[in-house]
């Protein structure tokens, strides 16, 4: 006997049979069927071994684990009291569903935690901070075009970030100090959105033009980097 259904054009690929019944993707579509939780009917399409609904499973799993009953999970918030559970102190009403600390606390906690890591493991946190470094100067440089714009140097080691209008120094001790004064302002630039009053110059370059200085690249040109001639030295 010919099973007209398997040659339907109107059946998927992924249609089979299994004892007269339509396979979708390893489900069946089965008779109706209570869950054993909630009593709630059981979708049609669904795993013969399916007896609860998920949420149901789920919910059985963190009573069986915890002896409380599961609570909705929620973004929104709530006026049910609770304390927090670092300082013991009652958090501030209304609260976020899912917050069981103070911020303040939380980031207390954090910042401790990290130190007590580092102290731990101080090689392991060295090379963490150095790729970090290394990878945000690399960033910083490929958004400002990754050369200099004055002799078009593009050896990443020999680049630096120069302000236009001068005061880099200062600035530099203003965001951070000691041997991560560095990072705190390539930090500060992205964080900026890369501000337009900042350029490349490779070390030499900007070592030449020091404070309004010319580089040797700029008289040999002729031209200052902003576009404007050099008048004829004496």
């Amino acid at each position: 006997m010919v099973d007209n259904r398997a040659e339907s054009p109107n059946r998927t690929k992924d249609v089979a049979t299994d004892g007269g019944r339509e396979k979708h993707n390893g489900a069946s579509f089965l008779p109706p069927s209570p869950c054993a939780h909630c009593g709630k009917p059981l979708p049609g399409l669904r795993n013969a071994r399916m007896k609860v609904h998920p949420h149901c499973f789920a919910a059985w799993q963190y009573w069986r684990t915890t002896g409380k009953l599961h609570a909705k999970r929620s973004v929104g918030e709530t006026t049910i009291p609770r304390d927090c559970r670092y300082c013991s102190l009652p958090i501030a009403l209304p609260r976020r569903s899912r917050q069981t600390v103070h911020e303040g606390c939380a980031q207390g906690n954090n910042n401790e935690m990290h130190e007590r890591w580092r102290k731990r493991h101080p090689s392991v946190a060295k090379a963490v901070r150095d790729a970090w470094a290394s990878r945000l100067r690399r960033e910083v440089l490929e958004a400002y075009g990754n050369e200099c714009v004055c002799c078009g140097e593009t050896t990443p080691e020999f680049l630096a970030l120069d302000h236009i209008y001068g005061g880099g120094t200062a600035h530099r001790r203003e965001i951070g100090k000691g041997h991560i004064a560095s990072q705190h302002f390539y930090s500060w630039v992205r964080q900026r959105g890369y501000p337009k009053d900042l350029r490349i110059l490779c070390h030499n370059c900007n070592q030449a033009k020091g404070k309004d200085r010319l580089c040797p690249h700029e008289i040999e040109r002729g031209v200052r980097l902003d576009g404007t001639p050099i008048a004829a030295l004496p």
